[in-house]
């Protein structure tokens, strides 16, 4: 399956053959609130039903709803034990 990778705004957007779409954001905070997935929001209003789902990654440490199908999760999550098993 080919995949399809730009940018919008400050959002990395990730795009299937077939259409659909997720974005990625990164925050460097340890707090966030709903307005830190702007981009991801109006992305999402843009595509309608292509947008299937969306990441912001930041320093804190937990997986937080923001909208939805938009999640704050942890940078740490990039580099958890699981992928270092996987890298050996």
């Amino acid at each position: 399956m080919r995949k399809w990778t730009w940018c919008w705004k400050t959002v990395l957007v990730l795009e299937d053959r077939s259409g659909r779409v997720a974005a990625v954001e990164v925050k460097f905070s340890e707090t966030l609130n709903p307005r830190d997935a702007k981009g991801i929001l109006q992305l999402r209003e843009t595509l309608g039903k292509k947008f299937v789902r969306g990441a912001v990654f930041y320093l804190g440490p937990q997986t937080v709803p923001l909208a939805e199908n938009i999640l704050a999760l942890p940078v740490s999550y990039l580099f958890s034990p699981y992928v270092k098993k996987e890298a050996k």
